[in-house]
This record gives C-alpha cells, sequence and structure tokens, in this order.
C-alpha cells in the first residue's frame, strides 16, 4: 500500500534532487501525536487501522507500511511519500541522523550532498508507554536497478570495508594490531578515493562525510552493504544508511546484554557487533566476522595467523551462536580447502554453498600472514 513521492525538483549550485514539497517546513523541536486511527486508501474502499502522527498545522500523516528497523530508529512509509523515523527508545536521539541532518542543512547547495539521503529533524512525539521518541523524516529512495551503472558501484563499494583492511600498511599499523574505529574510517576513505570505477563525486561526498563524522568523535565509520545504497528519482547513487558510531553501538549493546568489553564468555578472544547486523571475534591470532540467521550462521571473513587458526576460529563462533548450517562467503582456493575440511570434521552441520546454491557475496580468507599491497593489487581487488 505504497503510491509514488510527490517530488518536487529543488536546485542548489550544481545540485540535483528531489524532495516532498513541504521539505524543511517543520521546526525540529515540533510536538507531534502518535496514535492509531482508521482510513479509507479510496472511496467506498475497505477500512483499515493504522498508526498516524499528527502536526500542530492538522495535518495528519498515515503510515501505510512499517519499512524496518534499525539498532537506534523504526522506519515508516507515510502516506504523503514521506519515510519517518522514530527512536526506538526513549530520550534516545539518532546520531547518525543527527549528522546526516547537519549535512543535508550544510552541503544542500553542493554537488557531494546528491550522495547522502535528505534527512531533518521534524520534532519530538510522546508515546503513552515509553516516553518522549525524536521523530525524523527522508524521501524514500528507489532500488538500483541490477546491471546498471549504478549496481556496479555499489557493488565495489560493498566490497570497500575488506578492501581498506588489506591497507592498514598505509597508517603504519602492522598486521597483528588491532585498528582503532577512527583508522578503520581513515582507511575506507582512502580506499573509496583510490578505487578504479567509483565516481568523483561520490569519492568527494565519502570524504566530505569523514569529517562531519569527526566533528562527533572518534568513533565513526561506514559500512556499505548494499542494501543501504539506493538511488533517487533523478538516477543519483544515494548511500541512504552506511555511517554508524560503532563505540556508541557497542555500549548500547554491553548495557541491554551485559558484555564485557574484554572478556564476554571464554578466555583469550572478545566478541562484538560487527556490521550492525553480524558479530567479530577477535583472538590473538586472527578474527572471524559473521552473521547468525535462523539456524544458519553466514560468514563474511575468517583471517587467521597461525596454523589451525581458522577451526579455533569456527568454533568459538558455533559456541557463541550454534547452528545446523553454515554459509560460506566466495573464497579462494584455499579456502574452499579449508571449508570443505571443516565440514568434513564436523559433519552434523550442513554446508549451504554445496550443489546447486551460490555463495552469497563475501570474502574469506583462511591463513594470510598480512603483507603490502600495491596500487595494482588493490585495483585489481576491485
Amino acid at each position: 500500500m505504497t503510491r509514488a513521492n510527490p517530488w518536487r525538483r529543488v536546485a542548489g549550485a550544481d545540485t540535483r534532487t528531489w524532495l516532498p514539497e513541504d521539505a524543511s517546513k517543520y521546526p525540529r523541536n515540533n510536538k507531534l501525536h502518535w496514535s492509531r486511527a482508521e482510513k479509507q486508501l479510496e472511496p467506498g474502499g475497505p477500512w483499515y487501522k493504522s498508526h498516524a502522527l499528527a502536526f500542530p498545522d492538522g495535518k495528519v500523516v498515515f503510515m501505510q507500511d512499517r519499512l524496518g528497523k534499525g539498532h537506534w530508529t523504526t522506519a515508516y512509509l507515510g502516506d504523503d511519500g514521506w519515510v519517518y523515523l522514530l527512536t526506538k527508545e526513549e530520550g534516545l536521539r539518532d546520531p547518525a541522523k543527527d549528522i546526516l541532518t547537519e549535512f543535508t542543512e550544510d552541503m544542500k547547495t553542493y554537488p557531494e550532498s546528491i550522495h547522502f539521503p535528505w534527512v531533518e529533524k521534524i520534532g519530538e512525539v510522546r508515546l503513552s508507554r515509553s516516553g518522549v521518541h525524536s521523530v525524523y523524516r527522508m524521501p524514500q529512495y528507489e532500488p538500483i536497478p541490477v546491471g546498471s551503472a549504478n549496481a556496479k558501484v555499489a557493488r565495489k563499494l560493498s566490497k570497500i570495508s575488506d578492501v581498506a583492511f588489506t591497507m592498514r600498511a598505509r597508517l603504519g599499523v602492522k598486521a597483528a594490531t588491532q585498528l582503532t574505529t577512527a583508522q578503520k574510517k581513515d582507511l575506507q576513505v582512502l580506499a573509496v578515493n583510490e578505487a578504479v570505477g567509483i565516481p568523483d563525486s561520490v569519492k568527494a561526498a565519502v570524504s566530505a562525510m569523514a569529517d562531519y563524522m569527526a566533528n562527533w568523535g572518534d568513533g565513526w565509520q561506514f559500512e556499505f552493504p548494499k542494501r543501504n545504497l539506493m538511488q533517487d528519482a533523478d538516477g543519483n547513487l544515494v548511500l541512504l544508511d552506511v555511517i554508524f558510531d560503532a563505540d556508541a553501538l557497542w555500549a548500547q549493546r554491553a548495557k541491554k546484554w551485559g558484555w564485557a568489553r574484554g572478556n564476554p564468555g571464554a578466555a583469550g578472544h572478545q566478541i562484538r557487533e560487527d556490521q550492525q547486523d553480524g558479530f567479530r571475534i577477535d583472538t590473538g591470532s586472527g578474527f572471524i566476522q559473521y552473521r547468525p540467521l535462523e539456524g544458519v550462521n553466514e560468514i563474511w571473513w575468517i583471517e587467521s595467523r597461525k596454523r589451525g587458526g581458522g577451526a579455533e576460529l569456527m568454533d568459538l563462533m558455533m559456541r557463541h551462536h550454534p547452528a545446523d548450517t553454515v554459509a560460506w562467503g566466495a573464497t579462494s582456493e584455499s579456502g574452499q580447502a579449508f571449508r570443505k575440511k571443516w565440514h568434513a570434521a564436523h559433519p552434523g552441520v550442513a554446508d549451504a554453498t554445496e550443489g546447486d546454491r551460490v555463495p552469497f557475496e563475501g570474502q574469506f580468507d583462511p591463513y594470510d600472514q598480512g603483507h603490502d599491497e600495491t596500487d595494482d593489487e588493490f585495483d585489481d581487488a576491485l
């Protein structure tokens, strides 16, 4: 139950972007009202119950669809074409949306602005059971067509974090040394700027956003999963939800689940949230990144710096998130050999990549001593 956005064209200096008519109409401290009401989609049609957001000027927006939720906000599609985002906890603002709101206001006349969503805070709403919540909104962006030029750029961006990790020597960081969050962000920006096939306007936008993130602390970094890369009605690539505060995210999850930063359950390793919906386990000799689903663990990356370390990392993953199936990312020949060896030793765990199933897109390196990447090698990796 959705309809097209009432777009209009808004021009800055060299910027073209599409926005609903009432962009920037409401102040940030607006007092909004959230309720449940009945509405007809069309005269004479059936009535249905929906959440509704009422503005002080009398405007009422019915929430047609709940689009999903992240760590900080829940997103709804309004019948006016806007996507509304309500913070999930009372008194909590979404720091990423605050940065994007600031970026939207300051950069709206610059070409870089077309590659990040227009986000604005439109007020606060009191919910009966949980107190006052912040409300943001953004236009509804479109999926990237398969096989398009934007799809090719999105594919390159989705691999940037993995490629950036191989460039740690550029910052003088040894392979066995844990990167700080600020260093990860710097490497991601460096990887984007040196990537072949990513438009200069996207590179400029990422660099500009990195400066904004730095003003909000050292805990910020990028992530570029394909699901967060969209385009606007004019075909411009939009980096929809690609920044997050890793330190704040850890603190929130640690408070909720009682995690300890250094040692959450077993000696000699650390587990933490990674890339929003996954986990990362670090040991003294390597790490594993993965996403636990219902009965399946999807492996994004394994890096071991000792013989037998890959199996050790797999065992730690299965200890924290037991599963009867493992899905492996696209791997090297040595990775395929390790996959088969591990499943041979664990016959009770199914291999989701056997048979006709194509491995989901990911990276996997079961044994890496660490080495410097040349510029040519970097270009080939993309």
